[in-house]
């Protein structure tokens, strides 16, 4: 993938990727037009009060499908997030949603950390980043 400052001015991260064919697999808050992370963020997420963030890009756009069980054969799942089953409370055990979400042949579109064993996001965390102390994050 290529890692960028996009000038996103209003547009996710998941946009500006797909505006050139591909899919987003990070997305993130420069500290001061730079390429220096502040925080990570959402790639389906526009970002309030800035005109850019740092957009990494995968190889391809994000097959679309209107099968609503198009994740429900997603391991490890502690408790499905989404109708479609594509955002689950995943048993990572020390893994990224990225590697979480790649074993199954599917690319991470956003991490959070839940409250307490549920649906609720704490905080929005890196696709690309285990998160110490937990076993389990949000993944889609």
């Amino acid at each position: 993938g290529c890692k960028v400052l996009a000038a996103t001015n209003g547009r996710s991260c998941s946009e500006y990727c797909s505006s050139s064919g591909r899919s987003c697999k990070g997305a993130w808050e420069d500290t001061w037009d730079d390429c220096n992370v502040k925080f990570p963020w959402q790639c389906d997420q526009p970002l309030g009060g800035t005109s850019d963030l740092i957009c990494e890009c995968g190889a391809g756009a994000p097959v679309q499908a209107d099968n609503t069980k198009m994740c429900s054969a997603m391991p490890d799942v502690k408790r499905s997030c989404s109708s479609d089953g594509c955002k689950v409370l995943a048993a990572t055990n020390g893994r990224s949603c990225s590697e979480y979400c790649g074993a199954s042949g599917r690319q991470c579109a956003g991490a959070w950390e839940e409250v307490w064993d549920d649906c609720k996001e704490k905080f929005v965390w890196n696709c690309d980043q285990p998160l110490g102390g937990t076993s389990d994050l949000i993944c889609e």
